[in-house]
C-alpha cells in the first residue's frame, strides 16, 4: 500500500490504484464509516482527521499516499489481532478555534510517545506474544483516549481535556473559570458520561501523558546530589552533605514531630488538630457592663485545602463563661478537653468505612491559634511588659520609655539584618550614637522551654496566680501551662502561633492613626516627642519651648495634612511595601510607635518556616465562625430565608457530624 509510484516519481502505479479501490470498498462496508456518512481520509495530509466522499479520498490517496504505519485500518473498522479495541474516532480538523491549539486528534501519537510504545503494527505469521505490563497500560489508556464523547462526536474525552488545559495556559484562565466551563458543558450536553467533570478531572487524565519526574535533593551549597545509582554512587540515604555537613532537610514542626513519633506518623488516618480561643461578645450589649465569653474551637487538618478550616469542620468543644477574661484561670476550663486529647493520643477504636475495617485512630494537637493576649493565657508566658515577646524572651533589647511609661521595641530589629547590612552601621539614623554588631536572639527550643516550666505550678493545682521571683526582669512566666500535660507537647517546635490577622490589623491601625494624627490614637503624641530627644537625634521634630512656657509640637514628615488625609484611601491602594520595611520604619517614627505588635512581626518568617502556610495558622476562619451580626433586638417577627446549594450542603455536613445518632458510625 506504500508502493505508490514508479522509480521516476511521476506516475502512480496501477496496482496502487487498485489497492485504493479495494480499501474504499472495504471501508464503506463498515458500520463506523456508515455512521459517519463518509470515509476518514488516511492520506499523509489528512491523517484520518477529515471525512470525505469516496472520490475525495481516492484523489487524496492517489496524490499524497497513505499516512505512515497505517497497516491496520483501525479508523475504518479493522481490529488488531490482540482483540484490544484501538478504534480512534477523534476529528483533528485544525480549522477555526481548534486550529489555534495543538492537533488534539493525534492523541495516539502523544500517548505512544509518553509511554515509549511503538504504535506500528508489523503483519506476518509470527507467533503472537502476550503484551507486557507497559504495553497493557498503553492499550488501556488508548481505550480511554479513543472513546468518543458521545455517538458521532469528533472529540474524545482526552482531547477535550487537553484542549481545556491548553486554553488555561494560552489565555491565563483561572481554575475557577475552567471549573465553570466544565459544568456549563455538562449542563448543555445530554450525554455527560465522558466529559471532564472538573479542572481536577481534566488535569488528572492529561497528566497520564506526562513523562516520569524524579526529584533529587541537592546540597544547599551545591556540593553533592543525594541519590544512588548502579555505578557506585550511594548518597541517597545521607541526612547531611558529606563535604560541608549542611543539613539535607529544613526542620519543620510536622517533620520533627513525625521523626519523634514514627508510629503516629506512619498511619495517615491519625488526626492532626489545631485549637483556637478568643473572646466573643454573643449579643448586643444591653447595659454598660461588658460581657464576653471564650469559645474553644478544635479543627482537624487531615482535610483537602478547600475544606480545611471551614465552618463544617470547626468543632465547638467548650465555652468558657463570662463576663470577663479568664486570664490564667483558663486552664481550669480546659481540663476536660486536655483529658480527651490524652485519650485520643492513646487511641480510640474507629471504623474505616473506606477499607471496611476497625482501627485505632489517634489524634495529636499541633498548636494553638489565638490573639496576643490569649497567647499569654494559653502558653503561660505573659505578653505584657518589656519581656512580652515569647521568641526573644529574656534576650530582648526592649526598654521602658521614661515619659511614656510603656515598653518599646525601638531599634530592636537591626540585629535581625545581615551582618554586612548598611543600616547596622548607621550611628544616628535610629537610636543615637548606636551601631549594631550583635546578631538575633538565640532560638529557644521546646525542650529548653519544658525545662524552664517544669518547676512551675499549674493553675488548677493552686487555684491562683503565683508571682515567681524575677518576673518582669529575667522572665515572664506566670504558670506551667496545662498543655504540657500532653505527653507529646514538648515535641512540637511551634506550640502557639503568633496570629497574623491581629498583628497586621494592629500594625495597620498604628500606622494609619499615626500618619493621620488621629487624636487619642496616634503613637506620635506629646509623651512620645518628649522621649524622642532622649533616644534619637531628630531635632527637627522635637518639642519646641515657646516664650509663653508652652510647647510646640512640630509637624512630622510622615503626618498627613487635612487634604492628604482625604486622599489616604488612594494612597493605601497604591502602597507597596519594600524589603526591610521594619528597619526603615524605625528611621522615621518615634520610639513610642514600636510596641509589641510592631516587634513580633519580625518572628513571623521563622514561624512560617516551622508551621508552613499561614492560612492554616491564623484567626480569620475562626473569626468568621464566631461572627454574629443581629439586625436589631429580637422580635416575634419571622423572616423566611432559602439556602443555596452550597449553604445547604454545609448545613447538612455540620448537622451530620454533630448528630449523636450518627456519631457511632463516624
Amino acid at each position: 500500500m506504500y508502493d505508490r509510484k514508479y522509480p521516476d516519481g511521476r506516475l502512480v502505479k496501477a496496482r496502487f490504484k487498485d489497492g485504493v479501490k479495494e480499501f474504499i470498498t472495504y471501508a464503506i462496508s463498515q458500520d463506523i464509516v456508515k455512521r459517519k456518512g463518509g470515509i476518514r481520509c488516511p492520506c499523509v495530509k489528512c491523517m484520518c482527521g477529515s471525512i470525505g466522499s469516496q472520490e475525495d479520498v481516492f484523489y487524496h490517496l492517489e496524490k499524497f499516499g497513505f499516512m505512515n504505519d497505517y497497516y491496520v485500518w483501525t479508523h475504518h473498522g479493522e481490529r488488531v489481532s490482540t482483540n484490544i479495541n484501538t478504534e480512534f474516532d477523534v476529528n483533528t480538523d485544525t480549522s477555526g478555534a481548534q486550529g489555534e491549539c495543538v492537533n488534539f486528534g493525534r492523541m495516539q501519537e502523544m500517548v505512544g510517545d509518553a509511554l515509549g510504545v511503538n504504535m506500528s503494527y508489523e503483519g506476518g505469521n509470527k507467533e503472537e506474544i502476550i503484551p507486557n505490563d507497559k504495553a497493557l497500560k498503553f492499550y488501556a489508556m488508548m481505550e480511554e483516549v479513543n472513546k468518543p464523547l458521545f455517538e458521532g462526536a469528533s472529540d474524545s474525552k482526552l482531547s477535550m481535556c487537553a484542549r481545556l488545559l491548553a486554553d488555561k495556559s494560552n489565555w491565563n484562565v483561572p481554575e475557577d473559570c475552567l471549573e465553570f466551563f466544565s459544568k456549563m458543558m455538562l449542563d448543555a450536553t445530554p450525554v455527560k458520561d465522558n466529559l471532564p467533570t472538573s479542572y481536577y478531572d481534566a488535569k488528572r487524565l492529561v497528566s497520564k501523558l506526562g513523562l516520569q519526574v524524579k526529584k533529587i535533593d541537592c546540597c544547599v551549597q551545591g556540593c553533592i546530589l543525594f541519590y544512588d545509582n548502579e555505578f557506585g554512587t550511594n548518597d541517597g540515604a545521607l541526612e547531611e552533605c558529606k563535604f560541608c555537613n549542611a543539613p539535607r532537610y529544613q526542620v519543620r514542626n510536622s517533620d520533627h514531630f513525625n521523626a519523634m513519633h514514627p508510629d503516629f506518623a506512619k498511619d495517615p488516618r491519625n488526626v492532626r488538630l489545631g485549637l483556637c480561643s478568643d473572646g466573643f461578645t454573643p449579643y448586643i450589649q444591653a447595659s454598660a457592663t461588658p460581657y464576653s465569653c471564650w469559645p474553644i474551637i478544635v479543627t482537624p487538618y487531615n482535610l483537602p485545602p478547600d475544606t480545611c478550616m471551614t465552618k463544617p469542620y470547626m468543632f465547638l468543644s467548650c465555652i468558657i463563661p463570662g463576663p470577663s477574661n479568664p486570664t490564667n484561670g483558663i486552664d481550669v476550663y480546659l481540663q476536660p478537653l486536655i483529658d480527651d486529647l490524652k485519650r485520643l493520643w492513646i487511641g480510640e477504636l474507629t471504623y474505616d468505612i473506606a477499607r471496611k475495617e476497625n482501627f485505632t485512630m489517634r489524634a495529636a494537637l499541633m498548636w494553638t491559634i489565638n490573639g496576643f493576649p490569649a497567647y499569654g493565657m494559653l502558653s503561660g508566658w505573659s505578653t505584657h511588659g518589656k519581656l512580652a515577646c515569647p521568641h526573644c524572651m529574656n534576650h530582648t533589647k526592649s526598654f521602658t520609655l521614661k515619659k511614656g511609661g510603656k515598653a518599646s521595641w525601638f531599634d530592636c530589629h537591626r540585629r535581625f539584618l545581615p551582618a554586612n547590612h548598611q543600616f547596622r552601621r548607621k550611628k544616628n539614623l535610629f537610636k543615637k550614637d548606636t551601631i549594631k554588631t550583635d546578631g538575633p536572639p538565640p532560638k529557644i527550643t521546646s525542650y529548653d522551654v519544658f525545662d524552664k516550666v517544669s518547676g512551675l505550678c499549674k493553675f488548677p493545682d493552686v487555684g491562683k496566680r503565683i508571682r515567681y521571683d524575677g518576673y518582669g526582669e529575667s522572665h515572664n512566666w506566670t504558670k506551667r501551662s496545662i498543655f504540657w500535660d500532653l505527653p507529646y507537647w514538648k515535641d512540637n517546635l511551634l506550640r502557639h502561633n503568633l496570629d497574623v490577622m491581629h498583628i497586621e490589623k494592629n500594625f495597620c491601625d498604628n500606622i494609619l492613626h499615626t500618619v493621620m494624627d488621629v487624636p487619642g490614637k496616634t503613637k506620635d503624641n506629646e509623651k512620645a516627642r518628649c522621649d524622642l530627644s532622649l533616644f534619637c537625634k531628630r531635632p527637627e521634630i522635637e518639642l519646641k519651648l515657646l516664650p509663653n512656657g508652652k510647647y510646640l509640637k512640630p509637624k512630622a514628615v510622615y503626618t498627613l495634612t487635612s487634604d492628604e488625609a482625604k486622599s489616604v484611601c488612594q494612597w493605601l491602594k497604591e502602597l507597596r511595601i519594600p524589603d526591610g520595611y521594619s528597619s526603615k520604619l524605625a528611621s522615621k517614627f518615634s520610639p513610642g510607635f514600636f510596641d509589641s505588635m510592631e516587634h513580633v512581626s519580625v518572628h513571623l518568617a521563622y514561624e512560617a518556616m516551622l508551621g508552613g502556610p499561614v492560612q492554616y495558622r491564623w484567626m480569620y476562619p475562626f473569626e468568621r465562625f464566631m461572627v454574629f451580626r443581629p439586625s436589631g433586638r429580637p422580635s416575634g417577627a419571622q423572616k423566611e430565608y432559602w439556602m443555596n446549594d452550597a449553604e445547604m450542603q454545609s448545613a447538612t455536613v455540620h448537622v451530620m457530624i454533630n448528630c449523636s445518632e450518627v456519631g457511632p458510625y463516624l
